[in-house]
């Protein structure tokens, strides 16, 4: 039972690389050559190749030996959108060089590890929203000359929230109203909210709103209000679609970016009153993500 647990350890996966095949193949050949030969030089030359091979064989095992990893946060990530996780990494007394941290997504890399932690972000791709876990990461390394890649999985249960997608197009009016919690009227004048009245035309304004019927003496203009509120509070009902929840965060992400106050009502369950800034986002991502 203990050769088979022996066997079966994580950190003896190990797959030949052509520069390893090509090394083993040149000794093999050169070793057939040697004992032909008898030549004493041959005979060293040939011990000091195996020798090589064999410390390629322990150096590289050593290598991803005694790893510590843990997971310590995450970066934004939105759902089909490749963000960071972050990794708390370090090894024992023996260095480790030349490694790779790994998730599905890609990899991080390392040049050198020792036994102070080191912090990496490691990319991974949300699929869906909500708590995903990752429950191993993979590392490998060719270290120390390439001959073959040697890698192990290692366990760190890492909970993930993955944020609702924001590259909804939600610029049609009608979605963008049907989300708003009631009406918020502005002072200001523009083309892309109601009806206000008409008004005359000055010379170098667009001639796409003028009201044709109503210029048989003089141009007018369409006048509207403008949807450029202060501030915002979009409205979720108590048991919405993901589509739902992905035109809010979109929504939530533009007027946010755009500099506005916007906060968030969800029927039944929470209101995040309206404020600005990357935290207020965040936090609201985080409410949209756990619905």
């Amino acid at each position: 039972m203990k050769l088979k647990n022996l066997l079966n350890r994580p950190f003896d996966r190990v797959k030949i690389t052509p520069l390893g095949r090509f090394f083993s193949v040149f000794t093999l050949f050169f070793g057939i050559a040697t004992i032909n030969s008898g030549n004493n030089l041959l005979y060293m030359i040939l011990a000091y190749l195996l020798i090589l091979l064999f410390a390629s064989g322990i150096l590289s095992t050593v290598n991803i030996l005694f790893l510590h990893v843990q997971a310590t946060g995450q970066e934004a990530i939105y759902k089909k959108r490749t963000g960071n996780i972050i990794l708390k990494v370090s090894k024992g007394k023996i260095p480790g060089f030349f490694l790779y941290f790994c998730t599905d997504t890609g990899c991080a890399f390392l040049p050198v590890l020792t036994s102070r932690v080191a912090l990496i972000k490691v990319p991974y791709k949300g699929k869906k929203r909500g708590i995903q876990t990752i429950s191993d990461i993979t590392v490998y390394s060719l270290f120390p000359f390439g001959f073959a890649k040697r890698w192990r999985n290692i366990r760190i249960d890492a909970k993930v929230i993955v944020f609702p997608a924001i590259d909804r197009d939600v610029n049609d009016e009608y979605v963008f109203r049907r989300y708003l919690q009631g009406e918020e009227s502005s002072s200001k004048r523009g083309f892309d909210g109601e009806f206000r009245g008409l008004r005359r035309y000055k010379a170098g304004e667009s001639l796409y709103h003028i009201h044709w019927k109503k210029s048989f003496k003089e141009l007018n203009l369409k006048e509207f209000g403008t949807m450029e509120q202060d501030s915002l509070v979009f409205q979720l009902s108590q048991d919405p679609s993901e589509d739902d929840i992905d035109n809010v965060a979109s929504m939530i992400h533009q007027w946010l970016k755009a500099g506005k106050s916007v906060g968030l009502f969800a029927e039944g369950r929470f209101f995040v009153p309206p404020s600005k800034g990357s935290t207020h986002e965040y936090n609201l991502m985080k409410r949209l993500a756990l619905l």
